[in-house]
């Protein structure tokens, strides 16, 4: 610098040392993505919901699936340079996805009664994948199963030994896409019908031998005891005992003359219901 009458004089100055840089833009913070919701196979292809999911600051690969299982999803950021996730990373965020399987149904009856000895096929069905099913039955004693197994459905057939209960346990597995299915079977069995019928023969006449015929009676192999009895009318109730009377076969006596006879047979069978038949001579024998 100079002036006129004076000297000249020269200054000089520095900027500080902390000024002397260029200005510095921090990077935009993100929050990592997490999976939202749960998820069941439906049979079509779904894509995973992700909460804080921006599509203009994020890429999604790996997010698309069908069947039941677990998959990795990956989010990268696009702009690394001005983008940073949250703790101050910028590597992928790797989230762990799983479809569940879906549940099963099974259709079937699951109350049966039977009567000793009938046997009885039980039908079935499930949704889902088909599988190889199984059975178990909780009383060999009782009854036996058997399975035939088909596609989606099957029969089991019940086959009734002697009078009880037992449970049937019916298994469809699980497959790739669908859970395992049970379902219980409640099995009755209970005291089987003898059948059939009881017939007099002879003549109701005095010193005639008459004669219960069991020939009819179902299932064979029934153990029989007899009462016979007169009456004095052709009905095969409120007779009078004939106390000396307990056999297959009855010698009608003198004093019975003029009346009807008729006969009781008690059938029993193990596994069967006690019985009672009966029957009365013809009134024109009488």
């Amino acid at each position: 610098a100079s002036k006129a009458e004076y000297a000249n004089a020269t200054f000089k100055d520095i900027t500080d040392a902390e000024k002397n840089t260029y200005p510095t833009v921090a990077k935009a913070k993100l929050t990592k993505p997490s999976i939202s919701g749960t998820y069941t196979y439906t049979g079509v292809e779904q894509t995973v919901s992700l909460a804080n999911f921006d599509a203009s600051t994020m890429s999604v690969t790996n997010n698309k699936r069908t069947n039941a299982g677990t998959q990795n999803v990956v989010v990268s950021l696009k702009d690394t340079a001005n983008y940073e996730w949250a703790d101050g990373t910028i590597t992928d965020v790797t989230l762990s996805w799983t479809i569940n399987k879906a549940d099963r149904t099974i259709t079937v009856e699951n109350a049966v009664s039977l009567k000793y000895p009938e046997t009885k096929e039980l039908s079935f069905t499930y949704t889902g994948e088909d599988a190889t099913s199984t059975i178990t039955n909780g009383n060999i004693a009782v009854i036996t199963a058997v399975l035939t197994d088909g596609a989606n459905a099957g029969t089991i057939l019940v086959t009734s030994l002697k009078t009880g209960t037992s449970i049937i346990t019916l298994t469809v597995p699980a497959t790739e896409n669908y859970k395992e299915a049970k379902a219980n079977i409640s099995v009755t069995v209970g005291s089987g019908i003898i059948g059939g019928f009881v017939t007099i023969t002879g003549r109701n006449m005095y010193g005639e031998t008459l004669t219960a015929n069991t020939d009819k009676v179902t299932p064979a192999g029934c153990t029989f005891t007899y009462k016979w009895y007169s009456n004095t009318t052709n009905s095969t109730e409120g007779g009078t005992l004939i106390s000396s009377a307990t056999s297959k076969t009855y010698t009608i006596e003198k004093g019975l003359v003029g009346k009807y006879i008729y006969v009781e047979v008690v059938a029993t069978k193990d596994g069967y219901e006690e019985t009672t038949f009966k029957d009365i001579t013809d009134a024109e024998n009488n």
